[in-house]
């Protein structure tokens, strides 16, 4: 096989490759959360289970691709709907101890 033969494949190639780069850029750009979809000062973060999160998301949660968490604004939806993932509050504001989602997940094996 001669040099020649395989020069119009490897500009073809070229051509793919430069083709993909460009597509996986677009994609990225895509996928970066915009800043409307942030949640707000307000937002209650929830301890969702994975199994569990077509059901949280069927109430209205939404999901926070920055901080990989799900969560909801109580000025808009009622706490009730989301008491079974709503992690307790300590006086500080922060969310609960390691011991409270260790419980939590121990509860939903035991289902």
């Amino acid at each position: 096989m001669s040099k020649n033969s395989k020069r119009p494949f490897r500009r073809a190639l070229k051509k793919f490759r430069a083709g993909m780069r460009e597509l996986s850029a677009e994609r990225a750009a895509k996928a970066t959360p915009r800043e409307s979809e942030s949640p707000p000062a307000t937002a209650r973060f929830l301890t969702v289970p994975f199994d569990e999160r077509f059901k949280v998301k069927r109430v209205g949660a939404r999901w926070d691709a920055l901080s990989k968490r799900w969560w909801f604004d109580p000025s808009r939806q009622s706490e009730t709907e989301f008491l079974p993932w709503l992690c307790p509050v300590d006086g500080d504001g922060r969310s609960a101890t390691r011991e409270w989602h260790r419980a939590k997940r121990n509860r939903s094996k035991n289902r």
